[in-house]
């Protein structure tokens, strides 16, 4: 319903005030936050807009950094092992962070899971 809803918005913002359809659905993945700036931290509403199964550059683009990366594994074809990644980004907090897990799959890294301490 959700999807409906927002691709029918999108169509008559795109008809009526000139916007194209593509501009309207990056505002979408717009960071949560209420300052138009956003932050190298990731605040709760970033969070809870990634999920499993969504791509690295979406991510980034949600919560407004890339991170660092933590662990990164290349695979193993042979064994049917997928290449692996964690990245960490900070959280506004002195001591708290968000683990993401990626899992690299048809060349596009996806997330597998994800682990947050607010501190």
């Amino acid at each position: 319903m959700r999807t409906t809803t927002v691709i029918i918005a999108s169509a008559v913002s795109s008809m009526v005030l000139g916007i194209p359809a593509a501009a309207q659905a990056r505002q979408d993945d717009a960071p949560a936050s209420s300052d138009t700036r956003n932050t190298p931290v990731v605040t709760k509403a970033e969070y809870r807009k990634v999920h499993d199964g969504t791509d690295l550059t979406r991510v980034h683009r949600v919560f407004g950094t890339s991170g660092k990366k933590m662990t990164s594994n290349p695979g193993d074809p042979l064994a049917n092992q997928p290449a692996t990644q964690s990245r960490e980004y900070r959280t506004g907090s002195k001591y708290g962070f968000v683990s993401v897990y990626y899992v690299r799959v048809d060349g596009a890294w996806v997330v597998t899971r994800k682990a947050v301490y607010w501190g």
